[in-house]
């Protein structure tokens, strides 16, 4: 079920069904996996959203914070999911930035807790769902345990063959392809601009 190249469908996606409309396209270019951006509820709808438009893409939606999704409520999400779309979810972790999760604090305690809590939830997302959102070794060493890849985003190739390395052949490093849909270059890096976190 893992891809080895996502495409990216928010939060920039536009309406939910701009999204279902791109989603299909992306299908039919030959994509396994899309990845929604900017998930921050955890609730999956617009994971549902995308996943019935679709015959078998895998849909990603990633960005889910765990500063503000509990395990639980994220784990009972992904139960609700109808059987056949749980198998076409992986759900993406993160611990977000400092300068926009009050929260935030020892993120790799943090993320190894959530991990461990959602193995003992009631409801399940299992392992093999799971994306850790991971730019440092710690984190990565994490996912090799609590997750099935990792997804750096926004950092050089050189970050991703040390990724890969340390988590072996069981574990995917996911690489994100982001388009822009802008013709002319200013706009789109005034686009890029105002989607990043400023610190």
């Amino acid at each position: 079920m893992l891809p080895q190249l996502l495409h990216h469908v928010g939060p920039s996606g536009g309406t939910p069904g701009l999204r279902r409309l791109r989603a299909c396209e992306l299908e039919e270019l030959g994509f396994g996996t899309l990845w929604l951006g900017g998930v921050p509820g955890g609730d999956l709808h617009s994971s549902l959203n995308v996943l019935t438009a679709t015959r078998h893409v895998v849909v990603a939606p990633s960005g889910v914070s765990l500063w503000s999704v509990p395990p639980d409520r994220l784990a009972h999400a992904y139960c609700g999911l109808p059987a056949p779309y749980r198998g076409r979810t992986l759900v993406g972790l993160a611990v977000s930035h400092a300068e926009i999760a009050a929260a935030y604090r020892r993120p790799c305690t943090a993320m190894s807790a959530y991990l461990d809590a959602l193995d003992t939830s009631a409801g399940s997302l299992p392992k093999p769902a799971r994306i850790l959102g991971a730019h440092r070794p710690l984190m990565t060493r994490l996912a090799v345990d609590g997750a099935a890849a990792v997804q750096p985003y926004l950092l050089p190739p050189s970050h991703t063959a040390r990724a890969r390395t340390a988590l072996g052949a069981d574990h995917v490093a996911l690489q994100i392809v982001t388009d822009i849909p802008y013709a002319v270059p200013l706009a789109a890096w005034r686009a890029v601009a105002e989607s990043l976190p400023h610190g």
